[in-house]
């Protein structure tokens, strides 16, 4: 935590090929020691290959995967909100 008070969150600029900001969030996140280049050639081959391999456009096919995870998340901590309420409860039972 800084000690002159808190930062603003930056703003992510859009991809400058697929003018989107989720695959520039992804570039980020890959990006280690301020190699940019590097990860978007990462980046940008594994969505040649997935648009060869699908037919589709690989941000759509992206997105779609960032969907699927999103709601699997969702879905994992409703099931742990469920099982935490449900210990709790057999605590209360149990005194």
């Amino acid at each position: 935590m800084p000690r002159k008070g808190h930062t603003q969150k930056r703003d992510v600029l859009a991809d400058p090929l697929y003018s989107n900001k989720v695959v520039t969030k992804l570039i980020n996140n890959i990006m280690l020691d301020g190699k940019r280049g590097v990860a978007q050639k990462i980046v940008y081959g594994a969505f040649e290959e997935v648009a060869e391999k699908t037919g589709k456009d690989a941000v759509e096919v992206f997105e779609e995967a960032m969907n699927n995870i999103m709601k699997l998340r969702q879905n994992v901590s409703v099931v742990q909100h469920t099982r935490y309420r449900s210990r709790s409860s057999r605590r209360e039972d149990r005194h």
